[in-house]
């Protein structure tokens, strides 16, 4: 996580105290760009594997559901299109997860046209 990130996430954590259950981070999805790097020496490959993942901030998982989740300072339109796509991605490489996958972002301000497009999408967005 990057240093905004984290101090967007730690107002998030001290704001909302009952969003409870398992957090885990920067978990990869989607498939990897796998070009070149079967050319690597065998200890970068997994390294490489790592870098050009596609990683959600947060996943938290409670007892009822799952939340995707996007971190970004001052989030935008590109804020919605990640986490739409991570929470999609999430569900296809995992379909034996029954409980609905929720998007939400975390953000410290954005304008009036990405909270239209979150309303309009289902996407839980959190200021702090």
């Amino acid at each position: 996580m990057l240093r905004e990130d984290r101090s967007i996430y730690a107002r998030f954590l001290a704001k909302f105290p009952e969003f409870e259950g398992d957090f885990k981070y920067d978990i990869h999805v989607g498939t990897n760009v796998n070009q070149g790097i079967g050319k690597l020496p065998d200890p970068f490959v997994k390294m490489a594997r790592a870098l050009y993942s596609k990683r959600i901030d947060v996943v938290i998982e409670d007892p009822k559901s799952i939340w995707i989740v996007e971190i970004k300072p001052h989030a935008s339109l590109s804020a919605i299109g990640q986490v739409l796509g991570y929470s999609e991605l999430f569900k296809r490489d995992h379909p034996e997860i029954a409980k609905p996958v929720f998007p939400m972002i975390l953000t410290d301000r954005t304008g009036e046209d990405e909270k239209f497009m979150c309303n309009r999408f289902g996407i839980k967005i959190i200021h702090v």
